[in-house]
């Protein structure tokens, strides 16, 4: 398994690019990859080609991981997804946005160990909040990717909505969210968010 920070977003709501926002004397980018790394993950940034410059500032280009030429007609978060696919294809992968800096190691460690626990295939698991679901915090299998990058090729997933794909296409399982991490799973996206 790989850990892959979705920082590829427009951030248009923000007015920023949020995966570079400052956190604690860090980018939002960084404190999650620390986080992840705790849990002994190889941890790696999505970017779109844009971003790529600014990244490289701040992150080894070997943990970068470009929008796919070939992902160019993918939708929002799923391009960076399928991407990260296609560099890793045979590990299973942990999402996790930029935007949702809170998220800890021990938290990240409970969704690995629910997720090893699943006994039916694709395995794909997915937060559950009281107000949403988490499609872009979970686990998908590099099985479940592959048929969605398939489902791409062959046009057959023309929905690209992420809630479509993790309730109707993949089925994923949905992890609840416990009452005392829902603060972890707080979104920024908006500067008054910041606040």
């Amino acid at each position: 398994m790989i850990a892959v920070v979705l920082c590829g977003g427009k951030s248009s709501r923000m007015g920023q690019d949020k995966g570079l926002i400052s956190y604690g004397g860090s980018s939002w980018a960084h404190k999650l990859k620390l986080q992840l790394e705790k849990v002994g993950l190889q941890v790696y940034l999505s970017i779109s080609q844009e971003q790529t410059s600014d990244y490289q500032r701040i992150f080894a280009p070997t943990c970068l991981i470009v929008d796919h030429a070939s992902s160019q007609h993918i939708n929002g978060p799923l391009r960076g997804m399928l991407s990260a696919h296609l560099r890793c294809p045979t590990h299973d992968i942990l999402f996790v946005p930029c935007d949702m800096p809170l998220l800890a190691a021990d938290t990240f460690q409970l969704w690995i160990s629910h997720f090893q626990r699943l006994t039916h295939t694709p395995k794909v698991l997915v937060n559950q909040t009281p107000a949403h679901l988490q499609p872009l915090c979970g686990i998908y299998s590099a099985e479940a990717l592959s048929r969605l990058w398939n489902g791409h090729q062959t046009k057959s997933l023309q929905n690209q909505s992420m809630h479509h794909i993790v309730s109707d296409v993949i089925k994923a399982d949905c992890l609840e969210v416990m009452d005392m991490l829902l603060p972890q799973f707080k979104n920024f996206n908006h500067p008054e968010d910041l606040d």
